[in-house]
Formats: C-alpha cells, sequence, structure tokens
C-alpha cells in the first residue's frame, strides 16, 4: 500500500468512525466530527512529511546541511592573551608646579629618558639681569638691616613704639630672604663653575671604568655630552648576562649601592625595556651603572625619538676626549 492509499484508508476511516452508529446528527455534533476528520488528516500528513524529510535527508546529497565545520590541529604550548577593558580616573598622589625664572635657555643638559635628582643641573639659562638684580637686592638688605639695628637700639632703651620696631624687622628679614632667592638663582645660572665639574665627573668616569673594566663599560648621559654640572651622574652602562654579578662585585668591594632601574631601548627592539641599575656616590660625585646584557654592545641603546644610536664612549675615547680638552 502506498502513501497516498494509506492517506485515503485513514480518511475513510475517520469518517466511518464519524458516522457510525449512534452518531450525533446535530449541527454541533456534525462539527465535532468534522474536527476530528480534520485532526486525523493533518496527522497523517505530518508523518508523512516527516518520513519523505528523513529519507531526503540521508539520500539526497544536494540537501545542505547545517552541520558544524571542524578543523583539526596538534595541540601546543602558548601564552594565553586576555583583555580587560577598565574605565577609571588617575589621581596623582603628588603634583608639583614649575615655574620659569625668567630668561634665555642656552643649553639643555640632560636626553630623555636621563635619571634626575633633586638639585640637579637640566638646563642653562642666559639671564643678564642677575647680577644688576642682586647688587640691588645687596643695597636693599643693607639698608634694612641698619635701619633695624638702630630701631632695635631704640626699643631696648624704650624708645619709639613697638609697631616701628616690627616693621623695621619685617622689612629686614623681607630683604634677606629676598637677597638669598637672587643668589640662589645666580647658582642655578651660574656656568663659571661647570668646566671644572665636567672634568672632575670625567676623570672620576675613568677611575670608575678602570675600576669596573671587567664588565665592559661604556660612559653615556651628560658627562659625555659635556653638559654635566656638579650634581649630575656619571652614567655607566655596564655589560653582563648574569645581572647579579655586578651587585656582588660591589657587595665584595663594599660598596654601598642602591638597586633602581633604568628605561632604555636597545637598537633591534620595538620598545623600551627596563635594565637593573644600581646608584652610589664616591668622593661628593653620584654614579649610576645601568647592566646591559651583552649583545648590548653590538646593539647599544637607541632614541625612541629618532631611533639613532645613544652617543657611548670606551676607555680609550675617553681618555682622548679629557686629553683634547687639556690641549
Amino acid at each position: 500500500m502506498n502513501m497516498k492509499q494509506t492517506i485515503l484508508f485513514t480518511l475513510m476511516t475517520a469518517f466511518l468512525a464519524a458516522c457510525g452508529g449512534g452518531a450525533d446528527t446535530s449541527e454541533l455534533g456534525q462539527q465535532r466530527a468534522k474536527l476530528e476528520v480534520l485532526k486525523t488528516t493533518y496527522k497523517a500528513y505530518a508523518d508523512s512529511i516527516k518520513a519523505i524529510e528523513n529519507w531526503l535527508a540521508e539520500n539526497d546529497s544536494t540537501v545542505r546541511r547545517n552541520l558544524p565545520v571542524v578543523t583539526g590541529a596538534p595541540v601546543e604550548a602558548g601564552a594565553f592573551t586576555h583583555y580587560v577593558d577598565v574605565h577609571g580616573n588617575v589621581r596623582a598622589d603628588k603634583a608639583a608646579a614649575l615655574y620659569s625664572n625668567g630668561g634665555r635657555v642656552r643649553s639643555i643638559l640632560v636626553q630623555p629618558g636621563d635619571r634626575v635628582r633633586a638639585g640637579q643641573l637640566i638646563i642653562r639659562i642666559d639671564n643678564d639681569l642677575a647680577a644688576e638684580q642682586i647688587q640691588q637686592a645687596e643695597a636693599a638688605y643693607e639698608l634694612a638691616k641698619t635701619a633695624f639695628e638702630k630701631q632695635d637700639r631704640l626699643w631696648k632703651q624704650n624708645i619709639g613704639s613697638e609697631i616701628q620696631f616690627l616693621q623695621a624687622k619685617s622689612q629686614k628679614e623681607q630683604a634677606e630672604a629676598g637677597l638669598a632667592t637672587l643668589r640662589e638663582q645666580q647658582r642655578l645660572f651660574d656656568t663659571r663653575a661647570q668646566p671644572a665639574a665636567l672634568r672632575q665627573h670625567r676623570e672620576a668616569a675613568v677611575q670608575a671604568m678602570q675600576f669596573l673594566h671587567a664588565f665592559q663599560p661604556r660612559l653615556a648621559g651628560a658627562v659625555l655630552a659635556g653638559t654635566a654640572g656638579a650634581d649630575s651622574p656619571v652614567t655607566l652602562h655596564l655589560h653582563c648576562d648574569d645581572t647579579d654579578a655586578v651587585q656582588r662585585f660591589l657587595h665584595d668591594q663594599r660598596i654601598p649601592a642602591e638597586v633602581c632601574t633604568a628605561l632604555l631601548q636597545l637598537g633591534g627592539h620595538a620598545a623600551r625595556q627596563r635594565y637593573p641599575a644600581w646608584e652610589f656616590a664616591a668622593d661628593g660625585i653620584a654614579f649610576e651603572l645601568v647592566v646591559l646584557p651583552e649583545h648590548g654592545l653590538r646593539h647599544p641603546p637607541v632614541s625612541s625619538d629618532d631611533g639613532k644610536p645613544l652617543p657611548r664612549a670606551t676607555l680609550a675615547q675617553l681618555r682622548q676626549l679629557l686629553a683634547d680638552d687639556a690641549g
């Protein structure tokens, strides 16, 4: 029996059952019987459609199957990278306000990425009015000092009012503070002592490079550039794959040093990295020892601005530099 005959037989059976003995011949009964026939017919068609779909799924190669695409790959160990987006506000623990004292910038004494210390000279400024201002401040201070001394003697003799005494004292203190400020500015702007300080630092660098010859030192920074002042550190790049070797050497030589880091970009590297460094002072001169891997000799640090190698000097080059300056 084929599928059409099966459906026809089902319909006839349903109709006969609906019209069998004892059937309700009223309009309501006829509608109920017709509903039963339709339900039976619907089920028969649904079963037939399901059977045909199953047969086509197994035998018809043209049917597009929504099957997942599976690709095989060997299992390998690797880094798992996961990113999390976080929004927030950054608030500084400390803030510093910088003010210019005026004048024309003569030279910049540090390079981008250099470590600086409190009180270190970072620029030179020509201030032609500094000497004249100091002379005026000295004269004002001497006048205020003389007036206060006279008022003080009168006050001790119970002559004059208290307000006159306090005014004289205040004027003297203000003049003294103003003179001290101008002298500090002159110290920062004065460059007459810089050449002597530079040579002292370079001579100290020679001794340090001799002392640290096992680590193939190279001089860098302001001392090599010729811009170092009295407070500038002597920056030496040491080369050793064992970063702890420098620390052990300093410990064996009983040199107290403070560990820190230096941010540099070696040649061939895409970004700057932090390298271990040690800071100490000897004979009033600060030293900074940055420990780089040995391949830093072939690929020296480069500027993060233009990618060019940072100036560095060997011990022989530094000695020649000192000889040229002396000549």
